[in-house]
């Protein structure tokens, strides 16, 4: 993308959001707003220019986009604030079914971004990166709005799919971890290592914060229903 295309979405979607969100409540349009300032530091910066260089970097963008920035961003309702401001009738929770195809798709969608040769065509193409980059939040937000959602006792199956949504993820980590050479030409083992160890630690991190707080509302939800 050239380099002024994200800023200017950013503070777009910021203003636009900002100024149709008053109804909610402001813990969850200060979590939109994090969630798109997670967003900036992960794509512009310091960090993306290291990121074209250095593995364990790039990990860092995609662990940000999908395990902070989506899962802000999902707690700011931005679909429900859409569905308000084009006059639609609020939206149903899902399935738990519904929800287990979304987790596929989105834990589909960010294993086949590591295959070598996808991943090193996203380094080489402008086009394709920000392809990249656009289906992992739009697919991990897609799932945490549908966790999110879920109500009652699906709120309790929904926590079963974020465990083992988090399996491969966590398996792939451990395998850049353990492998004894890289599996990408163009970085070292050490490089590999330590973006092993990101996926590893931080993915499963992520998962057990989104379980307590998913268990903590469903409990709620329980308590209310009882």
């Amino acid at each position: 993308m050239p380099d002024l295309d994200i800023p200017i979405l950013l503070v777009a979607t910021a203003v636009i959001y900002a100024l149709t969100s008053g109804a909610l409540p402001l813990s969850q349009r200060v979590a939109f707003l994090a969630g798109v300032t997670v967003i900036a530091l992960a794509l512009m910066g310091p960090l993306d220019a290291r990121a074209h260089h250095h593995f364990s970097a790039h990990m860092t963008q995609h662990l940000l986009l999908i395990s902070v920035a989506a899962p802000l961003l999902a707690l700011g309702r931005p679909l429900a604030v859409a569905r308000s401001v084009l006059k639609l009738r609020p939206s149903q929770p899902p399935s738990i079914i519904g929800v287990v195809g979304i987790a596929l798709c989105q834990v589909t969608i960010l294993l086949l971004w590591h295959v070598p040769d996808a991943y090193q065509a996203a380094v080489d193409n402008e086009a394709i990166h920000a392809l990249e980059h656009l289906t992992m939040v739009a697919s991990a937000f897609a799932l945490w709005s549908s966790l999110f959602a879920t109500r009652g006792m699906a709120r309790g199956a929904a926590l079963l799919v974020l465990f083992v949504v988090g399996l491969p993820p966590m398996a792939y980590g451990v395998g850049l971890t353990l492998a004894p050479a890289s599996f990408y030409p163009a970085y070292s083992l050490a490089d590999q290592q330590l973006a092993g160890v990101l996926m590893w630690a931080w993915g499963g991190a992520v998962a057990t914060v989104g379980a307590v707080g998913l268990f903590a509302t469903w409990l709620i939800d329980v308590g209310v229903d009882a």
